[in-house]
């Protein structure tokens, strides 16, 4: 299991492309990978997406790497793994989904040019993680 945030560049107002790059990459990765299926959730904030994805080892470095490189830092910026996780005995998704979450842009907590890293990275990355968890929980419960 892979995390990841990254910031969305200012310039992309429509959140559809975003979710249509994905779409676009996940079925490059699988077809790369044949027969391991990716799952996972993209939520997307008004500044930041947090990405879960749930693959073998060697479909997960693909998908980071390729969302290091250049098309993907046309849409986010600051990318930075939170977490990565390797033999996970059970899959918390069933398929791979976009949730866009605050409709509302709202004024970022970071000023533009300040990295993730540091003390602010050791008091977000916890806290993420445990929100992540218990929304992955709740999400697997609701009924589809």
């Amino acid at each position: 299991r892979l995390v990841y945030i990254g910031r969305i560049n200012a310039f992309l107002s429509d959140r559809r492309e975003l979710q249509t790059f994905f779409e676009k990459s996940i079925r490059s990765w699988q077809s790369k990978h044949q027969g391991e299926a990716v799952t996972g959730l993209l939520m997307a904030l008004p500044d930041y997406v947090i990405h879960i994805l749930e693959s073998s080892q060697e479909t997960l470095l693909t998908a980071i790497q390729d969302t290091m490189r250049s098309a993907s830092k046309e849409r986010l910026s600051h990318v930075r793994v939170v977490a990565w996780a390797s033999a996970i005995p059970n899959r918390l998704y069933q398929q791979w989904s976009m949730r866009q979450l605050g409709s509302v842009k709202q004024e970022s907590a970071l000023p533009d040019d300040e990295d993730l890293s540091g003390e602010l990275m050791e008091k977000l990355v916890p806290e993420v993680l445990q929100n992540l968890l218990q929304l992955s929980l709740h999400l697997v419960k609701v009924p589809k």
